[in-house]
Order: C-alpha cells, then sequence, then structure tokens
C-alpha cells in the first residue's frame, strides 16, 4: 500500500494549537510556542478601499492544507472520492512533544476515513514523524505530509518556501523508509496579495529543489490561507509566469470565513469550478465550521460532485473546538479510550460515512414549463419571460443544494425561475446528500429563447453598434455580434489587442447619449475566462468640462456576464457614457457589453 505523509507545523491562525481559542477575529492569532502554551501573534490583515474586510473573512481555525495524490493510493473498504480516499487531519505536534494516542481503533470503526493527514512541526524529531507515519500504515491508512511553519503561514518570503524545499530535500529518503508517502511543499504559504506571477515563480524554484530526491506528485497549497482560487489557476493556465511541473495538484482549504481576495467575494462553487479547469488535480485538503458566509457545506459537497478527495478538520488536535474525538490532546494526549463528538457528527457525514462505504441514490429529474404538467426530463425550453421549475427526486430524506449560472445557488429541493431571460439559460446541477452521506448530482438544461421579446434597452445592438466606438486604449474595434448576449440575439463586441505587461485601461463609449443625465445607467459586461481583467469602471463625462463620473468594480465574472451601474449627474450636455477595462497583462481578444438601459 502506499502511503502520503502529511507534514506541518501548528498553522498560524486561531484556534490551531496546544491551548489556542478559536476567537472571531483576524488579526490575532494564537499560536504555540512548542511546549504547549500559546503566544499572540498579529497577522497580515488585508485592508484596502473597494475591497469587504471583515473580522469573520479570515476567522477560522488554521488547518494544514492538505492535498494527496499518489498514483495507486487506494485502501480497500474505503470511498475514494478524488486522488485518494477521503479522511481527516491530526495535528499531534504540539501534545506530549508529539507522543499522543491516535486512538485508531474508532478510526477504524470508521470505515469512511481512509486517508490522515499528519501536519508536522519541522522542528519535530523524525524519528517521532516515522513513528506517526508506520502506526498510520499499520492501521490501513494512506498517509499525506506538509512542512508547515508556523510562524510564516501566509507568508510572501521566498526563503521561507525554499528553507521548506532545503528540509524535504535533507529528510525526505529518512522519511521514505518508513514507507511511501506524497509531499506536500509548504503549508500555506502565500498571502491573499501575491500575484500568480510570482506565486508560479516562487513554487517553481522549490519544486525544483524537492525534485532532485522526490518524483512522486506535489501537492502545492494555493495562496491566501487556501482560498484565492483565482490566483492559482491563473499560476497554471495565466499570461503570466506559470507553474511549470505537471505532476502537482492544488489544494483547497474550506471555511466559512474562506475570502476570495482576487474575485471580491466570499468562496463559491465557481471558484472552485475554474481552479478545477486549470488543468490540475484538485482536492479539498481541509474543510470545517466556524464563522463567516461562505457556505462551507456547499462548497464541500461541490468539491465531492466534481470529483476530488475531502479531508475533514480534525480528528484530534485542534486547540478549539473543531476535535472529531473526546478527549482531546490538550486535556488527555495519551489517553487510551475515545469517543466520538457532536461535531463529528456535522463533518462526518461529507465523507461518505457508514460502515462499508457509500451508496449514492439515485436522482430522478422532473422540469415543469410556465405552471404545466411535470415531466420527467431533464431538459427545458422557454422563451423569455417565461418561467421553470425543476423538482427532481426523492422527494424526502437527505438535503440539496443547487448552482448555477450567474452565480445561481439555493437549498430547497424544488426551485422556480420566473421571468427568465437569456442570460439565464445554462446548466443548472442538483446535489442530493443522503442520510447516508453521501452525494448524487443531476444536471438540468435550461434554454431560454428572445420569444419575440427580444432586447427592448437603449442600447441593445440588435441592428447596429449604435454609435459606439474605442475612446481610449488599445480598442482596435467594435462590432455587433451574436457570439455572446446578455439578451436578445445580439451585443456590442469589443476588441483588444494589448501587448504591454503594465496596468492600463480601454474603454468603449457612446456620445451624446440621450436623456441620461441624473440616471443611473446599467451595463452588462461579458469577459472571457483566460483576460487579465482585474476591474471593470462604468463612466460618464458631463458639462463643457467633461467632469468624470465612475468607479470600479472589482468583482468580475470570468467567463460570464458582470452587471456594473453609473449615478449620471444631473448635468447637461452628457458627453459620453461607457465601461473602462482595466488589463494588468497582455491580451488579444473579444469582450462584450450588452443591454444598456436607464
Amino acid at each position: 500500500m502506499t502511503v502520503c505523509l502529511y507534514l506541518s507545523s501548528y498553522r498560524l491562525e486561531i484556534g490551531r494549537g496546544a491551548g489556542a481559542s478559536r476567537i472571531a477575529c483576524n488579526v490575532i492569532r494564537n499560536t504555540p510556542t512548542g511546549d504547549g502554551k500559546t503566544t499572540q501573534r498579529r497577522t497580515n490583515t488585508f485592508m484596502q478601499t473597494n475591497y469587504y474586510t471583515t473580522s469573520s473573512r479570515r476567522n477560522r481555525l488554521t488547518r494544514s492544507i492538505l492535498a494527496v495524490f499518489t498514483a495507486g493510493c487506494l485502501v480497500p473498504g474505503h470511498l475514494l472520492a478524488g486522488i485518494v480516499p477521503n479522511g481527516v487531519n491530526v495535528q499531534p505536534s504540539y501534545y506530549n512533544n508529539g507522543n499522543v494516542n491516535f486512538g485508531w481503533s474508532l478510526m477504524n470503526a470508521n470505515s469512511a476515513i481512509g486517508t490522515v493527514r499528519i501536519e508536522i512541526e519541522p522542528t519535530v524529531s523524525i524519528s517521532q514523524v516515522q513513528s506517526w507515519i508506520s502506526q498510520a500504515r499499520a492501521n490501513g491508512k494512506t498517509v499525506i505530509a506538509t512542512y508547515h511553519k508556523a510562524s510564516v503561514l501566509g507568508s510572501d518570503s521566498t526563503t521561507e518556501l525554499n528553507a521548506a524545499a532545503t528540509w524535504w530535500r535533507n529528510n525526505y529518503a529518512t522519511l521514505n523508509g518508513s514507507g511511501s508517502f506524497t509531499v506536500n511543499l509548504m503549508n500555506e504559504w502565500g498571502s491573499h496579495n501575491i500575484s500568480a506571477s510570482s506565486f508560479a515563480s516562487a513554487y517553481n524554484s522549490a519544486i525544483s529543489t524537492v525534485r532532485g530526491v522526490y518524483s512522486g506528485r506535489i501537492i502545492v497549497d494555493i495562496p491566501g490561507w487556501g482560498q484565492e482560487t483565482h490566483t492559482a489557476a491563473q499560476a497554471i493556465v495565466g499570461s503570466g509566469t506559470k507553474i511549470t511541473d505537471a505532476n502537482i495538484a492544488l489544494s483547497v482549504h474550506i471555511y466559512p470565513g474562506d475570502w476570495n481576495q482576487a474575485l471580491n467575494h466570499w468562496l463559491q462553487n465557481s471558484d472552485l469550478d475554474e481552479l478545477n479547469s486549470a488543468g490540475r488535480a484538485c482536492i479539498a485538503g481541509e474543510f470545517g465550521t466556524g464563522s463567516g458566509s461562505a457556505d462551507w457545506s456547499g462548497l464541500v459537497d461541490h468539491a465531492s460532485a466534481l470529483g476530488w478527495s475531502v479531508l475533514a478538520w480534525a480528528w484530534n488536535g485542534d486547540g478549539g473546538s473543531l476535535n472529531m474525538v473526546t478527549p482531546t490532546w490538550a486535556s488527555n494526549p495519551t489517553a487510551t479510550s475515545f469517543s466520538t463528538s457532536s461535531y463529528f457528527n456535522t463533518v462526518y457525514p461529507k465523507l461518505g460515512g457508514g460502515g462499508g462505504g457509500c451508496t449514492p441514490t439515485t436522482i430522478t429529474p422532473y422540469v415543469q414549463v410556465n405552471g404545466g404538467a411535470w415531466q420527467q426530463t431533464a431538459t427545458a425550453s422557454v422563451s423569455v419571460g417565461g418561467t421553470v421549475a425543476f423538482g427532481p427526486q426523492p422527494t424526502s430524506g437527505g438535503s440539496w443544494r443547487w448552482s448555477g449560472p450567474n452565480g445561481f445557488s439555493a437549498t430547497t429541493r424544488e426551485v422556480t425561475l420566473n421571468n427568465l431571460q437569456t442570460s439565464q439559460g445554462g446548466t443548472y446541477t442538483a446535489t442530493y446528500t443522503n442520510p447516508g452521506g453521501c452525494n448524487s448530482t443531476q444536471n438540468f438544461t435550461l434554454t431560454v429563447s428572445g420569444g419575440g421579446g427580444g432586447d427592448t434597452a437603449i442600447y441593445n445592438f440588435e441592428a447596429d453598434t449604435q454609435g459606439w466606438a474605442g475612446v481610449w486604449g488599445n480598442v482596435t474595434g467594435v462590432a455587433r455580434s451574436s457570439t455572446q448576449k446578455f439578451a436578445g440575439t445580439y451585443s456590442l463586441q469589443v476588441t483588444i489587442n494589448k501587448t504591454t505587461s503594465t496596468a492600463d485601461g480601454h474603454a468603449v463609449a457612446v456620445a451624446n447619449p440621450a436623456n441620461a443625465q441624473g440616471r443611473t445607467v446599467t451595463f452588462h459586461v461579458w469577459v472571457p475566462s483566460n483576460t487579465p481583467i482585474q476591474a471593470l469602471q462604468p463612466f460618464a463625462q458631463t458639462g463643457s468640462g467633461w467632469t468624470w463620473t465612475g468607479n470600479w468594480v472589482t468583482s468580475v465574472t470570468k467567463g460570464g456576464w458582470t452587471t456594473v451601474t453609473v449615478n449620471v449627474p444631473n448635468t447637461t450636455p452628457v458627453q459620453q457614457i461607457g465601461v473602462e477595462f482595466d488589463l494588468t497583462g497582455p491580451f488579444s481578444g473579444n469582450c462584450y457589453v450588452d443591454s444598456v438601459t436607464y
């Protein structure tokens, strides 16, 4: 059997180590000193105008990001949801010098736990780490390891990342003597602010060092404490420096406090989809409960639906309340008898719990169009303004979660969409978690046609470009196009050809818009998934002095439509209204503007 080791030291974030408490604060973290005590440490909290900053964003226990991707890491009798069996995290480094009782008999009795991620502080003796690995192997577990240095979590220091790589180079052979394992190079290196190119460049260097002693898959924790999915995806497929090693896997940490700073929103299913499409294996290395507005449960379900392995935080070793068993190591590290906690009942079902594995429930799709009879089908065609209802079965037991176009989500079994527009067409995915904790999914395909209503906006581009043109930057042309449309059949295609790496703006506008003064102008803008656009700015210029009014919008949907607005002053003349695209790197392609109203 292949064993994957997860090395780590105490996570800097709150509630991780011995004696630490889980508090709703993104500034102070309780960090263990190694002797069962904790020290308070100020973290580099993200604070910037035009972005949300809340005390709950980073309010989650630090948990080591796991990621385990070892070919052949299969454990008979356990559910394999992804690259390795689903499982749990343990953090023994901070209790009784690592000499703890894992409670293997109780863990083995819960057959959905096939993988154990062992966090190892690099100051812990190598012989102690070998003992942990040997115990896990003897109990039939796949093991994962990550280098986890408490004092530098979330750091952008390349010196620290290279130190982790050197640690692996110096210790891999010795550790491998206790069994093969997958290397998670460093836990949670990289802040919310690091660029994709800087992240990729640093990891290229570190990976090269590790490759001198290890040829297996390397786990790379995504930056921002495991939350910055967009930055990580761009480090693989973006226009700047890319991570060149193909034998890696990207690991996400899922908690309610997860914040995607790059896209300025709480972590959501579409973020996992973007990372999943980057061409590397992915895993939910940690997940658990806490404070915040990210839907941790739905995100874990979605990760499972994508085929990712998921690992719960934590079997034992959390400094707060997120321990799946009692007593905790903080109170009795050498206890010989354990029982499951109430927290166990919350997270264990996500592993597909239950003896002998998980049996998915078959979903039967039903669709109702415009209040008619229910039909057993998974497709629907509706005209603009119509109504559709999706009503999958079974009708009782378990729970439901939905995802769909334009960030659609729901937690009811039956969902109804009224006054449909063409932009709402696409695939809606229902995920059903049965009482045994196993997930199954059903896709519904919705087509919304013009239905004779078309786009009635002031600027709908159904006949021509209506006087719109590029006004600055590298906008090389505009055209009426049916490639993308928010409503109706056509939109305004905006062709941009930017060759430089400096950040700058590129704008389209229409001159002398009639009766726009004192109005709120709404624009619908589509940008491709591969564009380095970091923000959009709807704007207006008014009066004889061409007074500027505009506001940057940093939450931009890639590969979809973003709605932005500007309040035009009640001043005449209105010289022009338009949209500016802020690009951070080279780009040659098309964006689209549609259905401009006021």
